[in-house]
């Protein structure tokens, strides 16, 4: 590496010329190191604000969902303030089915995937999402779907609408983000 680097340090080299706290990474640029501090890791880059945001987008992508399909519908929704909270139980019961339950599925039937030339994702989404409706059957509040290929098309319109609006807000997607926090 350049000269200007004092050595190896944790298995990441410092740069003499950088910022106390600055490191970097191989050839790339200096980045901050974490201290901690208040005001670091605040705003929209917060995991917590992505994960409110991924949720509000979610929760619009099954209304609208709901909106368009005759066969999905939301229970417990009588109003405004109501259906928000019904799309974020919603929203919230899809979003950890699909980090636990489709996580799994996607290593096992990974050749499957390959072999349908990821088709078969559709089929994966639409399982996904009745699995969500009916573990919000247990609550007061979710939606119901009617049959199969009602939940197939829902996943398509929740697909198609999520990436929409991730691009429209700004949300990089998933596998993207990871790469560029390696940096």
């Amino acid at each position: 590496h350049g000269s200007a680097r004092s050595g190896d340090v944790g298995g990441q080299v410092v740069d003499d010329g950088a910022q106390p706290g600055a490191v970097t990474h191989g050839r790339h640029p200096p980045t901050r190191a974490a201290p901690g501090g208040v005001l670091e890791g605040k705003g929209w880059n917060d995991g917590g604000m992505k994960t409110l945001i991924r949720i509000i987008i979610t929760g619009a992508a099954i209304w609208l969902a709901t909106w368009l399909l005759p066969g999905m519908e939301l229970v417990g929704a009588d109003g405004f303030w109501p259906t928000v909270g019904v799309l974020a139980v919603t929203a919230i019961v899809f979003g950890l089915v699909n980090v636990f339950v489709k996580s799994i599925i996607k290593v096992l039937a990974f050749p499957l995937y390959i072999l349908t030339l990821g088709l078969l994702a559709l089929v994966v989404n639409a399982l996904m999402l009745m699995l969500a409706s009916w573990l919000t059957g247990f609550l007061p509040w979710g939606f119901t779907i009617d049959n199969f290929g009602t939940a197939v098309l829902g996943a398509l319109v929740i697909g198609i609408a999520t990436f929409l609006l991730n691009i429209f807000f700004g949300v990089p997607a998933r596998t993207a983000s990871k790469a560029v926090s390696r940096r």
